[in-house]
């Protein structure tokens, strides 16, 4: 089965994440063209949680379309006084220091949650 761009399937319309209440997670590795990441942005900040966060500490890296994505989720938070919360994990934390974007984008630092054993 085929999905379009654009026309992201699975629980609640995402296949690479989930939304709950006022937090985003990525789920594993998003596409490069970001599509699903700014739809969820979208949904996101139209939510009326008092605290919004987005999880990407399950990703090894964010693609330029995923960055610019998160910028502009950031900047829109601000302009409308929301609070967003961008959680990494250290190995995503030092992938966005080799490309200088500690200081274009605010994020704190956790602990990547631990896959289930078998």
């Amino acid at each position: 089965m085929s999905f379009p761009i654009g026309e992201p399937a699975g629980p609640k319309g995402f296949r690479y994440l989930t939304i709950a209440g006022g937090r985003l997670t990525a789920l594993r590795e998003l596409p490069f063209h970001a599509r699903e990441l700014e739809l969820g942005c979208r949904q996101l900040l139209g939510s009326d949680e008092a605290e919004l966060t987005i999880d990407l500490s399950r990703l090894e890296y964010v693609a330029s379309p995923q960055i610019g994505t998160l910028v502009a989720a950031s900047a829109r938070a601000a302009e409308i006084g929301r609070v967003l919360r961008i959680l990494v994990n250290p190995r995503l934390e030092r992938f966005l220091e080799r490309l200088r974007l500690d200081g274009l984008l605010a994020y704190e630092v956790i602990q990547p949650p631990r896959e289930p054993q078998s």
